[in-house]
């Protein structure tokens, strides 16, 4: 897609099943990054509470190589799309890093309930933002689920997080809300970029929105909800999710 004056171009689908033939299906949809905002290096952390996430890149030319820590995936050549289904405990690791030779963009799909032992989640969809695209500063919005009293829906777990990958030197000066972030929290991205091993936290926050700030170095953030709901006179307890990234350059 290209135009002459700036555009929005937004994706999607209906009844979605991540991944294929697990329940619940829901919509997905996301904002897609212009080719200039791609990147190639990319901290894909587990999301909050999920057993199961779904990772894809798309390739903007040819012979992009696609390496997860030192091992090489795939090659792919332009539009080009890779898939990878992501069982974190058979991984064993909380966080996945990926670099690529050219620039590429990088999706993350939450799954579906039926796939977490848990049984929380419905799919969800959000850009993973390049290290390149970081910031020193980006403003959150954790959207509440919707209370429907007319419909009787009952919200009975709600969850909010958001994620934040900085290089480990600025993990003492990274404020939400104008408060450091527990350095508790951060654990090792396995990430090296320009010469600075990265770190990430998955934080609990409240519904609303959030500063995100550094100070000292730039950081990328994303923020999701889950819950789950029972709706009067049910015995099921179904779920939602949102993930969308915080915001890049």
């Amino acid at each position: 897609i290209c135009s002459s004056k700036p555009i929005m171009v937004m994706q999607g689908g209906q009844n979605a099943s991540i991944p294929t033939k697990i329940s619940p299906q829901s919509h997905i949809f996301a904002q897609n990054y212009s080719t200039d905002k791609w990147g190639c290096h990319f901290v894909v952390p587990r999301t909050a509470q999920q057993d199961y996430d779904v990772v894809r890149f798309t390739a903007a030319e040819n012979n992009t190589v696609i390496r997860r820590g030192a091992v090489v995936d795939t090659v792919l050549n332009q539009g080009g799309t890779y898939e990878m289904q992501i069982d974190w405990f058979m991984i064993g690791a909380d966080v996945l890093s990926f670099t690529t030779s050219k620039a590429a963009y990088c999706q993350l799909y939450l799954s579906g309930s039926s796939a977490n032992d848990n049984g929380l989640g419905s799919p969800a969809l959000m850009p993973i933002v390049p290290l390149e695209l970081s910031l020193r500063t980006l403003m959150s919005a954790n959207y509440e689920f919707e209370k429907d009293a007319a419909a009787n829906i009952n919200y009975i777990q709600e969850n909010y997080y958001i994620c934040v990958v900085t290089p480990t030197e600025g993990i003492g000066t990274m404020l939400i809300d104008g408060q450091l972030v527990n350095q508790t929290l951060f654990r090792p991205a396995g990430m090296t970029w320009r010469g600075r091993p990265y770190s990430y936290a998955v934080v609990p926050v409240t519904a609303g929105v959030h500063q995100l700030d550094n100070p000292s170095c730039s950081f990328v953030a994303y923020n999701y909800g889950l819950a789950r709901y029972r709706m009067a006179g049910e015995v099921a307890r179904p779920t939602e999710s949102y993930a969308y990234s915080a915001g890049s350059r």
